[in-house]
């Protein structure tokens, strides 16, 4: 996976990551089924920051986190009188 800084290392070999072309078919795709107009300019713009993007979730889905590491908070409400 590469960007405009260079290429993008993977955390995960085994998860392949959306290239270029994909996602600037996604991205005209979803553009199509929502209605919305976009020039090729503006759709290849979208599609590089949905590129980064995934590149993005990748690394972060090849991190291990343990219980621990990040706790969600526990809502509890508040009691009635």
């Amino acid at each position: 996976m590469t960007s405009a800084a260079g290429p993008m290392p993977s955390a995960n070999p085994a998860i392949e990551a959306m290239d270029e072309a994909e996602a600037l078919a996604c991205v005209k795709a979803s553009a199509a089924a929502l209605g919305l107009t976009l020039g090729e300019a503006r759709a290849r713009r979208v599609a590089e920051h949905l590129h980064r993007t995934a590149a993005l979730a990748h690394l972060l889905e090849g991190f291990e986190l343990g219980v621990h590491d990040e706790p969600a908070d526990v809502y509890c409400p508040l009691r009635r009188p």
